[in-house]
This record gives structure tokens, sequence and C-alpha cells, in this order.
């Protein structure tokens, strides 16, 4: 059966298995005073690639938000972020070289609006390198960043951490992508 679909057709599983987009793994809402989020099972060997995407962020403070894969330790992640004030002013620019970091920052948090972030994560659930890249907006602040993972291990989830205080909200939706 081909998309788009009709009133009145059935669908089967191999119609909605070879339909390519996004498919929703997991979604979690922030609790208020948490200083980190854990999301489990939210990466698996069924999509090579996923999506994540986080709405209505507030924090206690204006820290810098952070991402690590579950169970990883040391410094796995390389690349750099860029992050800019009203796109003008440079904050912040890491590049980490050589040395590598133990967690990826990928944002700000702010205790007025909301802030809104998109990521992608390549491979997490493979043997192999992996690799993380979006954008944020949120407190006057927006930005983009990259980062390889040189972890050679198999990821089944990811931490929310910030550099300071807690987060007072937020929803994390992490969708597949669904090849087709």
């Amino acid at each position: 059966m081909t998309y788009p679909w009709a009133a009145g057709e059935t669908l089967t599983a191999a119609d909605l298995n070879s339909y390519a987009g996004l498919i929703l793994v997991k979604s979690v809402a922030i609790g208020s005073g948490v200083s980190s989020v854990t999301v489990t099972d939210s990466f698996s060997s069924d999509f090579h690639s996923y999506r994540i995407l986080i709405d209505s962020i507030d924090t206690s403070s204006t820290p810098v938000i952070r991402f690590q894969f579950v169970s990883s330790g040391g410094a796995v992640f390389y690349g750099n972020r860029l992050q800019m004030n009203n796109g003008s002013t440079t904050i912040s620019n890491i590049n980490t070289g050589g040395g590598g970091a133990a967690y990826a920052e990928i944002g700000v948090g702010g205790t007025t609006d909301q802030g809104f972030l998109s990521m992608d994560v390549y491979a997490p659930a493979s043997t192999k390198r992996k690799g993380i890249t979006g954008n944020y907006y949120g407190f006057g602040y927006n930005g983009n960043y990259g980062y390889e993972s040189a972890d050679g291990t198999s990821r089944t989830g990811f931490y929310l951490t910030l550099s300071t205080g807690t987060f007072n909200s937020g929803n994390i939706r992490v969708y597949g992508y669904n090849n087709g």
C-alpha cells in the first residue's frame, strides 16, 4: 500500500514497517527541582539514528545544559560547540581537540521564557563512533553544536545534566529515523 493512505484501507504491519519517517520511541516529562534527567531504553538496534526534541525547558538559574550517554565515562566527546547571544556575541566556543570531554554542552537554561532544543544522534546503539549535532534557542541565546563520541560501546539511553541549579520543567521526545 502506498502513502497517502485512503479511508477504509487496511494497514498491515508490513505497510507500517515500510513507511519511512520518524517513529516516537520515548516521551519523558522533566520534573521540577531535579538536577539531572535520565532517559533509559531510548536507543536500540531498531533504528540507526535518532531525533531528540526538548521543549519548554525552564531552569532555576542560567546553566549550561549537558548531554551524556548512559553508562559512559571518561573523555568520550570530541568536537566543538558554538553558542551565541542574539546571533552576534560569542559566549562560548569550545573545541575539545584531542583532549575530549565527558559530556557534550548542548544549550543554555534560564529562568525567563522557555528554551527549545533539537538534536540528531547518529549510531548510538552501534559499537562504532557516534555523533550528535543540533541547535537550540531560548533565554536570548541561540546556537548550534556538533560532537563525535569515540566511545565504541553500544548505548541505550542518555542523561541531561546542568552545570548549576535545577530543572523546573520541560518535555523530551525521542524519535527513531525509520528508513522504510
